[in-house]
């Protein structure tokens, strides 16, 4: 079985920003409860698949370079920091990002959504919250410090451009996951419906 994932990759420039913020965040904040994300590894999950049968890498492929054409490479800006489920009981600090939902992100999550539900693989049943994971946190740090780290950083904004998609095997070790690209499939929109 592979443990595998749906995403875009970000830019290193993006991923210096990142880290820049991240180092800022650790600074003001030194609890061990934090487990801070390596940005090398930080990404915009589309899908989450879990465990697949290698034998399935090549349905999935197909649907991914099925889609690819009817988006056209796009851009979104990064903006702000957050944290899921709320400042109180804090457990993930995130990069968010300032788009409208009848954006390129949007329907090409929406086309990865149908596409691979007819392949077997359920749809979620939660709303899309796109975002970038810059940490975990184990305990809470409580509804101050959160505040804090976040106001820091509110006025921050890039823009980021993608261009393709990929499909990601994640492989759980001890000094953390290793991601390792399946599939890129590039976007051309030769079939786009968005203009």
């Amino acid at each position: 079985m592979l443990r595998t994932f749906i995403a875009l990759e970000i830019s290193q420039d993006t991923r210096n920003k990142l880290l820049n913020i991240i180092g800022t965040l650790q600074e003001m904040e030194t609890s061990r409860s934090i487990r801070w994300v390596d940005p090398e590894k930080i990404h915009l999950t589309i899908k989450f698949l879990g465990d697949i049968q290698p034998g399935r890498i090549v349905d999935i492929v197909s649907a991914l370079d099925e889609i690819s054409v009817k988006i056209e490479p796009f851009q979104f800006a990064l903006q702000g920091l957050g944290c899921f489920p709320n400042p109180r009981n804090a457990r993930v600090l995130w990069v968010g990002l300032g788009l409208k939902e009848s954006g390129s992100l949007y329907q090409l999550h929406t086309y990865v959504e149908k596409a691979l539900e007819k392949a077997g693989y359920p749809a979620e049943n939660k709303p899309y919250h796109p975002h970038l994971t810059l940490a975990r946190i184990k305990n809470p740090l409580g509804t101050e410090k959160i505040t804090a780290m976040l106001d820091r950083f509110q006025s921050f904004k890039t823009e980021e451009s993608i261009s393709r998609i990929v499909f990601m095997q994640s492989e759980l070790k001890p000094s953390g996951s290793v991601y390792t690209p399946l599939h890129f499939s590039v976007l051309d929109g030769k079939n786009s419906t968005i203009r």
